[in-house]
């Protein structure tokens, strides 16, 4: 036994050794995905980088903690990995980081106004406890979060394995990479979709902080900001 576990190291250590998604760049479906997800990844690294920089200004109200900052550059951590996941073909792995990235981006978003969150374990409570603070009684803050309370459910669906369909069936490593369009467009539309939701509260709740970003920044930004959104944060039909 230990003679083929031996020879079967060295051969994943060849194909370490081999491996590449060389092949699967090529194709144009796949790059259309990446794409996609890259446009929204680098607006919201540069969302959190503005808010992190732009926290140490304390006239600026509301005011955000270290420990908030902490939570939210998590948040695009936890987004990164999905994304790595997702270039490789591993859609269950991207699902379990993309369903990790909401629980950060909750306890970073609203640390300020609800203390016990970083230490409360249940998921339910959270939402429960989310959804009834004063940020989010008002439009279009409260349809925001429970897309994204509704969105955590459904990652918990693909994460918990609930039906056959959630399954990955990997049975060895030289099944990546791997790139299976119907799945890699679910996962690319969550990131797409989350990022929005995160950017938009972000902007909503740190107006006088988006308003003193660079303003190639705030051009960036702005691009993946619905039409409501914007004329909200600049003060039109309100």
């Amino acid at each position: 036994m230990s003679r083929e576990i031996s020879e079967d190291f060295k051969n994943l250590i060849s194909f370490f050794n081999n491996y590449s998604i060389s092949k699967i760049v090529a194709d144009v479906d796949y790059v259309t995905v990446i794409s996609k997800v890259h446009k929204r990844y680098f607006v919201y690294l540069t969302v959190v980088g503005e808010i992190t920089l732009l926290s140490k200004d304390t006239s600026l109200f509301p005011n955000i903690g270290e420990s908030q900052n902490d939570y939210l550059k998590e948040s695009a951590s936890d987004i990164g990995n999905a994304i790595f996941s997702l270039i490789n073909g591993s859609y269950k792995s991207a699902n379990l980081m993309l369903r990790s990235s909401i629980e950060t981006f909750l306890k970073g978003f609203n640390l300020d106004v609800y203390s016990d969150i970083t230490t409360e374990k249940s998921l339910y409570k959270i939402f429960d406890t989310v959804k009834t603070l004063q940020f989010y009684q008002n439009e279009p803050q409260k349809q925001l979060f429970n897309l994204i309370h509704q969105k955590y459910i459904d990652l918990c669906a693909e994460t918990h394995t609930a039906s056959a369909l959630n399954m990955a069936h990997i049975t060895s490593m030289n099944y990546f990479p791997r790139f299976d369009k119907a799945k890699a467009v679910v996962i690319s539309d969550t990131i797409t979709q989350l990022i929005n939701w995160y950017s938009s509260l972000i902007v909503l709740k740190y107006n006088q902080h988006f308003h003193k970003m660079h303003f190639k920044n705030k051009t960036n930004i702005s691009s993946i900001l619905s039409g409501n959104i914007k004329r909200i944060i600049q003060g039109i039909d309100q």
